[in-house]
């Protein structure tokens, strides 16, 4: 490996956890909703300076979606559109089910919960 990293230190590690009002992929809106992000308290110190920024890249991993997905209907947009390939369309199931979105950042509450937009 290069950099002297060990194959063992390469490994996602979460730093907290989503809170929002949905409980269903079903339910999600295309635009996202207003939630927040509760970093764990060891990372705290890590948000330092967040504040002056408007938005934030979050990486996620998707828990909940069928990993054994390949092709899907964006319904969302329309359930008449022709089916494609999961990487093709913002499917949340997929093999490896990590999601990537822009949110707006609203605020910092007791250090460590982010309020945000369009998630």
């Amino acid at each position: 490996m290069s950099e002297g990293r060990e194959m063992n230190d390469l490994h996602l590690v979460p730093v907290g956890v989503i809170h929002s009002p949905v409980t269903s992929p079903k339910e999600m809106p295309s635009l996202g909703v207003d939630g927040e992000i509760e970093l764990f308290p060891f990372y705290a110190d890590a948000l330092g300076g967040i504040e002056g920024h408007s938005h934030l890249f979050v990486i996620g991993w998707m828990n909940r979606a069928d990993r054994t997905v390949q092709k899907a209907v964006p319904r969302k947009i329309s359930p008449d559109l022709p089916e494609k390939g999961v990487f093709a369309i913002r499917s949340p199931s997929r093999p490896n089910p990590v999601s990537l979105t822009v949110v707006q950042l609203r605020g910092v509450r007791e250090g460590r919960i982010l309020e945000v937009s369009f998630l």
